[in-house]
């Protein structure tokens, strides 16, 4: 009998030999694919990549000339003083396509303007990358004259120099401008009294506190000295004067100082003999005003341009007037409390008596002004060429003498071609003022074209119709006459409302407008 199993073949079959064959197989075939989706991925990067170069050479602005771009790019800056930021212009501007960095990079005058405040009191494991953009910052600006600006930085006072500063200071031969706005405290460390500066190019200098505020009792050996600054001629500062603050005052051309008192105004302009324009705010306290009985005489024979504030309703500051020689004097702003004696202008109507060149004149009275004292005050400046003239007042101009004063005697202001008027009617102890008044007093100065005043405002308090067309028909008169005039009143509200304007009246008669209140 035959066995069932003959036949059957003999040996062993190679399932292994072919399993491994199979995986490698298949492992050589997910490589090829792999290649193939990575040469397909290198594709597509390639072709949106031509994309993007064929979207921007498409772009208008590629066409702009590089002069034009740098220009845009100036004012694409947020601030006249720019933070180093990555996600802020100029340094986002270099990511944006290769020309507009080529252009970034080789444009010196986009990095001229640094503020060192963010980075001022830094400290963590980005203070190595600040340090470097800062130092990258200072490199793009190649040899041009920098504006720097040292801001607060989270009210964190300072303990000491960090390397950012140390690595701006190092610079300063190349400023130009210099603005410091922090804490009194931080000022003998970023100022160090034995630290020498040399300042070639220095021009405007700026030194401020955080806060409304005044240094107390500061030596001027207590900061730098900063005389090494032979350009230097623009300076703003709040609360320092020559008795702290060592300056080259003598070559100054303008300053702006706040918060002083009265003597150091005067010993602000007696150092700077050559100031050509200056400005000053008072502190309020007590002893406000004191000056010795030897005070100097402030002789400016080139200041054209003065402007005073008082630092409240009480203090007087006029008695300085005594103290000054301005021959040269032609635009004079003064911000005046209230004359507590009949004769406390004295000094002021002394001044302007003696300034035949004045031709700009704004005088702003706080609280009540008697018309007597005011008529006073604008009869010392006949002589004067004054050209332009602004008066404020808590109380009402245009209802008292003024008005008819300036209709009936040609020899007040015969020169006055601008004239406001601010005033605040007290509307329960005042009469209103009469439209017609003003509007005979504005044609008695205006001749029919042929006279000195030639534009005119006023702002009120008293509440006006909400229509032009129902004021008193003198004001469009005159309007199409050519002569400029402009209606302003708070009313009853907050706002200030444009009520009547003599160009939206000649523009209407033209078709070109409608006429409508307009609220500032």
């Amino acid at each position: 009998m035959s066995n069932p199993l003959d036949g059957r073949p003999t040996g062993n079959f190679p399932a292994k030999e072919m399993l491994l064959e199979s995986k490698a197989r298949l492992s050589a075939t997910e490589e090829e694919i792999a290649g193939t989706l990575n040469h397909l991925q290198r594709l597509e990067n390639r072709r949106r990549d031509i994309l993007v170069d064929i979207n921007a050479l498409e772009s208008p602005i590629l066409d702009l000339p590089a002069e034009i771009v740098c220009e845009i790019f100036l004012r694409c800056l947020l601030h006249p003083h720019v933070v180093p930021r990555a996600h802020d212009a100029p340094i986002l501007l270099t990511h944006v396509c290769r020309r507009w960095r080529e252009i970034a990079l080789s444009f010196p005058g986009l990095w001229t303007s640094i503020s060192v405040s963010a980075v001022l009191t830094h400290i963590g494991p980005q203070s190595e990358g600040l340090l470097n953009m800062l130092e990258a910052w200072l490199i793009r600006s190649a040899s041009n004259l920098l504006s720097v600006s040292v801001l607060p930085a989270l009210s964190v006072y300072l303990r000491g120099r960090s390397p950012f500063y140390m690595t701006i200071r190092d610079t300063a031969y190349r400023w130009c401008e210099l603005e410091i706005i922090r804490p009194l405290e931080d000022y003998p460390i970023l100022l160090r009294k034995d630290d020498l500066w040399d300042l070639p190019q220095l021009k405007k200098l700026t030194l401020l506190l955080p806060t409304n505020t005044r240094p107390r009792s500061l030596q001027p050996d207590a900061l730098s000295i900063l005389t090494n600054a032979p350009v230097l001629c623009d300076v703003r500062l709040m609360g320092f004067s020559p008795t702290n603050l060592l300056l080259p005052w003598s070559q100054l051309t303008t300053l702006r100082a706040d918060n002083l008192f009265p003597i150091e105004c005067l010993q602000s302009l007696v150092a700077s003999p050559n100031l050509v324009s200056a400005t000053f705010s008072f502190w309020k306290e007590e002893n406000f005003f004191y000056l010795p009985s030897t005070a100097p005489i402030a002789r400016l024979p080139h200041l054209q341009s003065l402007s005073l504030f008082a630092a409240d309703d009480e203090d007087h500051y006029t008695p300085l007037f005594d103290y000054f020689d301005l021959p040269a004097l032609q635009s004079l702003h003064l911000d005046l409390p209230p004359p507590p004696t009949a004769d406390a202008y004295a000094p002021l109507t002394a001044l302007l008596s003696r300034s035949a060149i004045l031709t700009t004149l704004s005088l702003d009275f706080r609280g009540f002004l008697p018309h007597s004292a005011l008529t006073t005050l604008l009869q010392s400046i006949t002589q004067a060429q004054i050209h332009t003239l602004s008066l404020g007042m808590h109380a009402g101009i245009t209802n008292g003498p003024l008005t008819a004063a300036l209709r009936g005697n040609a020899d007040l202001l015969p020169h006055l071609m601008s004239l406001t008027l601010r005033e605040r009617i007290d509307r329960y102890n005042e009469p209103l003022f009469v439209e017609g008044e003003v509007v005979d007093m504005l044609r008695a100065r205006w001749e029919n074209g042929k006279g000195t005043l030639k534009k005119f405002c006023l702002v009120t308090t008293q509440a006006l119709p909400r229509a032009p067309n129902e004021l008193h028909p003198g004001w469009s008169s005159l309007a199409r006459e050519g002569m400029d005039i402009e209606v302003k009143s708070h009313g009853a509200g907050p706002f200030l409302v444009v009520y009547f304007n003599s160009r939206a009246i000649v523009n209407a008669s033209k078709g070109k407008s409608t006429l409508k209140p307009k609220q500032e």
